[in-house]
């Protein structure tokens, strides 16, 4: 029996017994659209049952579905060794904060030993109908195997976040990332399709050549939705003044789904949405957990867990301890329900947990994203993540940047703006550490065709 049948046989065990396990946390699957949901656009949240569902309903079926996953992790070696070195044991359920968190250095190294591809995967290679590749930026590319069970739940997973950042059925959706194995890529087409939507897939505009050519295609088909980073947005501005066109003309009214941080606060927000006239979204994943793709709504309220399928923490990368809400802590997410498996990963990017009534009603975990620990400059005992700097540069007109990341005794950062000795005492008065600017000619640092460059210093 191969893994995904045993899957099958295992959800139709849980099923039986009532213990909810991702899909059947609700009345029924997301997938199977309820008669009449698309005819009420209106509404702020795709699925009100699950996601305005009582926190303590919630819970109780997160450790319902915990059950399962935790006597699947003593199926791994992985796992199993770990667990039996932290002193567990299968069969006794521990409080999820006792169990040890897994970084990706700790797959990786599982990797090295047991080549290809270590003794902590749920799904292999054999069960696979699908994979996806990293780009590799970071260190040896990483692979991801998808089951055709697995890939139907991740479209059940974007329609909810999709719904809840104002995309709607007929809308015109461009996604300018990477495509072919890229993991984004494993699931567009297909939740646009589910989602009622035309996805144009122009991929990643590695010159201003290709972005003119994305631009025609908006320009013909018609587009109401993109996602891209910001260094994207500036490299189709650019492209869009090249042939005489003004961007803001053609996307105006668009939503624009971005990779950028510095966008969940309200003054780069609103300064890109008057430039462009568009309504901007924020998007943020974690592409080890299969899935985990999340986006802000259109009340900014913050980035919210999916629906289902995750158990999610803000904990002390530390202790592995969860913080009190407000308090920045690694971001731990815990897989349940689905084929592939992932338990207390921690991915290493810091969050802080958003604690206001949500507008919408929904009851989901939500946090702001604040970046990742590797970008982190550490100015004796003050840590400071890139974005902090870059909303400090909002009052210098918001220019180009990199800092120097790792522990100083100054925080050092090099800005295309002429007037480096200002802006190194705002941010020294502003961020409470000694700082040393250089200025840089407009237009001479690096430039990303996918996600900001912050740390390109020399």
């Amino acid at each position: 029996m191969n893994l995904a049948t045993a899957a099958g046989a295992q959800q139709m065990r849980i099923d039986a017994q009532g213990q909810s396990v991702g899909r059947s946390i609700g009345a029924q699957r997301l997938g199977a659209v309820h008669p009449g949901y698309l005819n009420n656009t209106s509404r702020s949240l795709f699925d009100p049952t699950l996601e305005a569902m009582a926190p303590v309903d919630r819970r109780a079926l997160q450790r319902a579905a915990f059950t399962i996953e935790w006597e699947r992790a003593w199926t791994l070696p992985f796992y199993r060794e770990r667990y039996l070195q932290a002193g567990l044991k299968p069969g006794t359920i521990p409080d999820l904060s006792d169990i040890p968190m897994v970084r990706k250095s700790d797959l990786r190294a599982n990797e090295a030993a047991l080549p290809p591809f270590g003794s902590h995967r749920a799904v292999n290679l054999a069960d696979a109908v699908r994979i996806a590749r990293s780009s590799g930026t970071t260190g040896r590319p990483w692979y991801t195997f998808y089951t055709i069970d697995d890939i139907d739940r991740m479209r059940e997973i974007d329609r909810t976040i999709y719904w809840r950042a104002g995309y709607r059925p007929g809308m015109h959706y461009s996604l300018s990332f990477p495509q072919n194995l890229y993991p984004t890529n494993v699931n567009g087409g297909r939740s646009m399709r589910d989602a009622g939507m035309l996805e144009i897939p122009v991929g990643v505009p590695f010159s201003v050549e290709d972005a003119v050519g994305h631009i025609r295609v908006w320009q013909e088909i018609g587009v109401d939705i993109l996602m891209l980073s910001l260094p994207q947005l500036n490299l189709y501005d650019e492209a869009a003044r090249s042939i005489g066109l003004d961007l803001a003309e053609l996307l105006s009214g668009n939503i624009v789904s971005i990779i950028e941080a510095s966008m969940q606060w309200e003054t780069p927000r609103k300064r890109l949405e008057a430039a462009y006239n568009i309504r901007v979204r924020n998007t943020y994943g974690v592409s080890d957990c299969i899935g985990f793709s999340v986006l802000d709504g259109e009340t900014h309220s913050g980035m919210a867990q999916p629906v289902n399928y995750y158990i999610t923490q803000i904990c002390d990368p530390d202790t592995g301890r969860e913080v009190e809400p407000g308090t920045p802590g690694h971001l731990v997410v815990t897989m349940f329900g689905m084929d592939q498996f992932m338990l207390r990963f921690d991915s290493e990017d810091v969050v802080v947990e958003r604690t206001d009534p949500c507008p919408t009603g929904s009851t989901l975990m939500r946090w702001n994203y604040l970046g990742r620990t590797a970008d982190m400059a550490v100015i004796g005992d003050v840590r400071l993540l890139p974005v902090q700097v870059q909303l400090e540069l909002e009052a210098y007109g918001a220019p180009e940047f990199g800092i120097a990341p790792g522990a100083a005794d100054v925080l050092r950062l090099k800005v295309e703006h002429p007037d480096a000795d200002s802006i190194a005492r705002h941010l020294s008065e502003r961020l409470g550490v000694p700082a040393t600017v250089i200025s840089a000619p407009q237009g001479s640092m690096p430039r990303s065709t996918y996600k900001p460059r912050r740390l390109a210093f020399d």
